[in-house]
């Protein structure tokens, strides 16, 4: 029995070590899809410390419709207008006054996309009947995140319902809170690339557009507030990025993200 069960640990160790490897594997594997997410406010209304947007401490600023719907339209011709999903979020996107042109837009450009827009869900109670009928004409998902503040989000599933429009939870938070994860920054840039990419649980899934490029992580396009709040100089390389009126194809892209 006791070697046995040595048989049975061994097998549950060399199958967590297969699926680790597949899953490191996938992060260098180009996608034969594209995901993204961008900005439509940089700054929020909550101060999470965790913040890999450096929101809290980010000054007031909203995304360009104007640049935003020329950069959909690019991303749309690379894609043939195929993308799995779109984020909407911030910062807090629904601090974004014009909200309703750029959910108009995103679908615009990416018909069968599944569009969010990724909330704290504070400001919902406040949004006009115009915003959640766009929401519903437009098969916007609204995916809030349940964090430790004084909300009531099963009235903000009912306001949902009351407009027929979709409501997911962020993260699976429709049953928990939300639990923010640390990630320390060298900011001596003494740490090996290709190395934090393999480890980074999120690489090659957590695709971020800003200003007509496209990110494979959100904190270079956003280090900006950080290095504005505390007098550093971290400085964003063209190499964090990709620029979509270059790039000639869509493989080329997912290539680099990968």
């Amino acid at each position: 029995q006791k070697i046995e069960q040595n048989e049975k640990n061994i097998l549950r160790v060399m199958h967590r070590r297969s699926d680790r490897l597949e899953e490191i594997d996938n992060r260098y594997t180009p996608r034969s899809d594209i995901s993204f997410e961008v900005a439509l406010a940089e700054h929020c209304n909550l101060r999470c410390a965790g913040c890999d947007h450096f929101s809290p401490i980010a000054e007031p600023e909203f995304a360009d419709i104007k640049e935003f719907e020329r950069d959909f339209s690019r991303l749309s011709e690379l894609f043939n207008g195929q993308a799995q999903e779109i984020h909407l979020l911030g910062g807090e996107p629904l601090l974004n006054p014009d909200i309703v042109l750029f959910l108009q837009v995103a679908r615009k450009s990416f018909p069968q996309a599944i569009i969010d827009i990724t909330t704290n869900g504070l400001l919902l109670k406040q949004m006009s009947e115009e915003f959640w009928t766009v929401c519903r004409d437009n098969k916007i998902v609204i995916r809030p995140t349940k964090y430790p503040v004084n909300l009531d989000y099963d009235a903000l599933e009912t306001l949902a319902a009351e407009h027929n429009v979709e409501y997911q939870y962020f993260g699976n938070t429709n049953t928990t809170i939300k639990t923010l994860n640390k990630y320390p920054l060298d900011i001596n840039g003494l740490q090996d690339a290709r190395r934090s990419f393999r480890l980074c649980h999120r690489a090659n899934n957590c695709i971020y557009l800003q200003h007509g490029r496209l990110y494979t992580c959100t904190v270079a396009p956003t280090i900006r507030h950080l290095n504005k709040k505390f007098g550093l100089n971290l400085i964003e390389r063209s190499e964090d990025s990709i620029d979509i009126y270059s790039a000639k194809s869509a493989r080329e892209i997912l290539e680099f993200l990968a």
